[in-house]
């Protein structure tokens, strides 16, 4: 991705940075409420287990563990929410957000490179996009989470 010029009627956000013309704010944190693990620990959940008639329960990564509400109809379908729930919270470690002039190939779902520095991931996840047309010229924020291939699986 090429970085280009900040529009000069765009400022900077406190707690975000202007580098090569694009805004970057930076910042951890987990997506939602309710207890977040923040990508630290694992998940647990439960499934009924109708042939013993009792609660059973799946593990997914280790302790401390986060503990998910919803009891399943099957062990499948169990570990499949305990691993989305795991994946969210890896890839909720790290954010980022910039402005640059339009570019109609940046959409929300899209996998987008940025090379900054070393200490900074390169792969990102594109959460949202928006497209912006006004008297200042057409402008396109997007919103990012970290981009992580070693995804537990959730089937």
């Amino acid at each position: 991705m090429a970085l280009h010029r900040q529009h000069p009627s765009h400022s900077a956000v406190k707690g975000s940075r202007t580098l090569a013309g694009t805004t970057l704010r930076f910042g951890g944190g987990g997506g939602g409420g309710g207890e977040e693990s923040g990508g630290a620990g694992g998940t647990r959940t439960y499934w009924w287990d109708y042939a013993k008639g009792q609660r059973q329960e799946v593990l997914v990564g280790e302790a401390p563990y986060e503990t998910l509400r919803q009891v399943h109809a099957s062990e499948a379908e169990a570990k499949a929410a305990a691993a989305t729930r795991q994946n969210e919270g890896k890839r909720s470690e790290a954010r980022l957000s910039f402005t640059l002039p339009g570019d109609p190939r940046l959409m929300a779902e899209g996998r987008i490179t940025v090379t900054l520095r070393d200490q900074i991931p390169s792969d990102w996840r594109i959460t949202r996009a928006e497209h912006r047309i006004n008297a200042g010229g057409w402008t396109t924020s997007c919103e990012c989470e970290l981009y992580t291939e070693e995804l537990e699986s959730v089937v």
